[in-house]
């Protein structure tokens, strides 16, 4: 029951981290503001772009945008993939080195840069695949780098395996308006931080300039103001819907199970109620009672949580040796045990302990002695009472609609 409700923030964690390699100091996003009845967006025109990027920011501007493309192999084998189009300075800009090739380095024609993972998979490691071509949409592209080892684009789980430059993007191709058509935005900005500038001088230079093609383009740009913020990796807004959604499914089943076992432990502590009015009768007060039901409860949530913790943070190794496949560079670094990992999971045990040992402790801390310790009441017979239904409410209601 403990696993899923700490494996929930475990793997949250994931999608918030930053892809292998990015260099997220002084990394920042250009997004527009909700303004009159245009809601706040991430999406650019291409003549915006030029302009943002060619004033004086503060910030070293990357344009990108992904589109379908129709893959052709050296081999002739085609396949279909979304490639990435970036701007010329895109790997410099957010800090990723390529292992091999010398990039965008003067071409912003027909070039492409391939992923390690495609590289390996798809191209067979080819060692002379710089130089050598592939088709994306019948048109020959060089192969000039290759990006490194895990890295699939500046978000989380973007999954990009072939890098163009942006010029190349099918709507600038197909649609000579695209380059001067400030109506059509398709394009997001990201960018780093020049020296000794901070995110409000930025913002506000951006918000500047915004404001002063809002006055020259008023038919397109009216409603657009434009602001930096923080880089994230792309999921912060949606993870928390999700995880919150997870750890109410999870936690439900968890409260199920903490409250089978608070009847058993209400079973087993009528049981003991002998015992517990023998040491009431010698001097123990109702607190103590309490006290000493509870620290078995915190005792089992603990076994319980240290062995949901061993199955989750030694499951993804057993699986990798097993499927001789490595454990992905995400899942290694949300498997970490850290600080904030440890809290988790002593705080789940000591809700844990708290809700299945509280009821038993509530309801067996006050013994009836007289009844208690005639020789006949030795086996302690359950007694049932408003707690014990109460609880068994509570359980039915929930088990029954999960």
């Amino acid at each position: 029951g403990m696993a899923p409700v700490i494996a929930v923030p475990s793997l949250a964690r994931i999608p918030r981290m930053p892809p292998p390699g990015v260099n997220t100091e002084g990394l920042v996003e250009v997004i527009t503001t909700t303004v009159g009845s245009r809601p706040a967006a991430n999406s650019w025109s291409y003549p915006d772009f030029m302009d943002l990027r060619n004033s004086d920011t503060g910030v070293s501007m990357i344009g990108w945008a992904a589109a379908p493309s129709d893959i052709t192999l050296p081999g002739g084998r085609k396949t279909v993939l979304w490639p990435l189009y970036i701007s010329a300075d895109y790997f410099e800009t957010i800090g990723v080195s390529l292992v091999r090739g010398p990039g965008f380095e003067g071409h912003t024609d027909t070039v492409v840069i391939v992923g390690y993972q495609f590289w390996q998979n798809d191209l067979s490691s080819d060692p002379e695949i710089i130089g050598k071509t592939l088709k994306l949409d019948g048109v020959p592209y060089v192969v000039v780098g290759i990006a490194p080892d895990g890295f699939q684009g500046h978000l989380g789980f973007q999954g990009k395996q072939l890098f163009v430059p942006l010029e190349r993007y099918p709507l600038l191709i197909t649609d000579s308006d695209a380059r001067f058509d400030r109506g059509k935005e398709w394009l997001n900005i990201h960018g780093r931080l020049s020296q000794g500038v901070s995110i409000a001088q930025a913002s506000a230079a951006v918000a500047g300039i915004t404001s002063q093609l809002a006055k020259e383009y008023p038919a397109t740009n009216e409603l657009k103001a434009g602001i930096v913020q923080v880089y994230d990796s792309g999921f912060n807004d949606q993870m928390l819907v999700i995880q919150a959604v997870a750890l109410t499914l999870t936690g439900a089943v968890l409260l199920v199970v903490c409250l089978n076992i608070s009847g058993m432990m209400q079973v087993r502590s009528a049981m003991r109620e002998r015992e517990l009015s023998i040491r009431q009768a010698i001097g123990a007060n109702r607190l103590r009672l309490a006290r000493y039901l509870l620290a078995e409860a915190v005792l089992l949530a603990a076994v319980g949580g240290t062995l949901a913790s061993l199955v989750i943070f030694n499951a993804p190794l057993l699986l990798s040796r097993l499927s001789a496949q490595p454990i992905p560079v995400e899942f290694q670094d949300a498997l970490k045990v850290d600080l904030s990992m440890v809290a988790i999971v002593m705080g789940i045990c000591l809700l844990t302990s708290l809700v299945f040992g509280f009821l038993p402790a509530i309801r067996f801390s006050r013994p009836v002695i007289i009844s208690a310790l005639k020789d006949d009441a030795g086996g302690g017979g359950f007694r049932g009472g408003p707690v014990h239904r109460f609880r068994a409410g509570v359980q039915g209601a929930i088990a029954g609609p999960l």
